[in-house]
């Protein structure tokens, strides 16, 4: 009886001191959370494949630009001042793109690259820089490490292949305001898989919001975040690109005039070049001979 007595007490103590200590806070859940969409690995895929994946070109004829560098060594960030000008892509590897000085209107640098080699003019230190787009190359100034290629990469995305030459696999994620269906992309065509990109779905209205690429290593190499887009018929066009460069130290910020671009027009090869000036000091860019 005693037992019993002891135990009913026990509750009722513990029951009151959970009412006195329990608080009890509303929740918000953010919009974009309680809109959340689901799909299946397919749809996702073929929602890569059919709205992104099918651009073949496009013409920026108006954009804002700005630049950061990291040194690793002092520890510090140099930002650049914004920049303007335009830029045509197309695919599988052609670029062209001519950054302004906004007051001036003169050109702080001219990029080129059509898959074989690169083209870099910069008018105030007069050099022009070039070589194979398969070199790699780290300079003291990060302004240097930046590669026409890594933009063409990050503009347009890649199909998701057959799942006989890559293989695929779909996580959810979230942070404080979205949620996320995160597709990675594997090789599997060799005995140990790698994984090679990572595109970023967000869920309230399914749309390619980052892709990330990554080294043999599994380190880090380029990451793109694209944080508003637009619609032309049919197809999805990113109206801003924010794209880091780790390894390479820099990070690029573009914005695009949404009344500027035209999609699917037929360009000429011969366009995505850069010319080297008379008395522009030539640099080509070589890979490092291994000691």
């Amino acid at each position: 009886m005693r037992t019993c007595r002891r135990g009913a007490w026990l509750v009722v103590i513990l029951a009151l001191t959970g009412a006195c200590l329990k608080r009890v806070e509303r929740v918000s859940t953010p919009a974009a959370k309680r809109k959340a969409l689901t799909a299946s690995r397919e749809q996702l895929m073929e929602l890569v494949n059919r709205r992104y994946s099918v651009v073949r070109s496009i013409k920026y004829g108006r954009l804002g630009i700005q630049m950061e560098g990291f040194y690793l060594e002092t520890e510090k960030k140099e930002s650049y001042p914004k920049g303007s000008g335009y830029m045509v892509v197309q695919r599988p590897h052609w670029i062209l793109m001519n950054i302004n000085n906004p007051l001036t209107h003169s050109t702080v640098a001219a990029m080129a690259a059509n898959g074989r080699i690169f083209q870099v003019f910069v008018p105030r230190e007069n050099k022009y820089v070039t070589g194979s787009v398969d070199v790699e190359f780290e300079g003291k100034d990060p302004v240097y490490n930046i590669r026409p290629q890594h933009v063409v990469e990050a503009v347009f995305v890649q199909p998701l292949q057959d799942p006989r030459e890559r293989s695929f696999f779909v996580n959810e994620d979230s942070d404080a305001v979205f949620s996320y269906y995160v597709i990675s992309e594997f090789e599997s065509t060799s005995s140990q898989p790698r994984l090679l990109r990572r595109l970023w779905i967000e869920r309230s209205d399914l749309r390619l919001v980052r892709q990330q690429w990554y080294g043999t290593n599994g380190e880090l190499i380029s990451d793109a975040g694209y944080p508003s887009e637009v619609e032309m018929d049919g197809l999805r066009v990113f109206l801003e690109l924010s794209l880091v460069r780790p390894t390479d130290r820099y990070r690029l910020r573009f914005t695009f005039a949404p009344d500027a671009i035209k999609v699917n027009e037929p360009i000429e090869e011969s366009a995505f070049a850069v010319r080297k000036p008379p008395g522009a000091e030539l640099v080509e860019v070589k890979a490092k001979t291994k000691p």
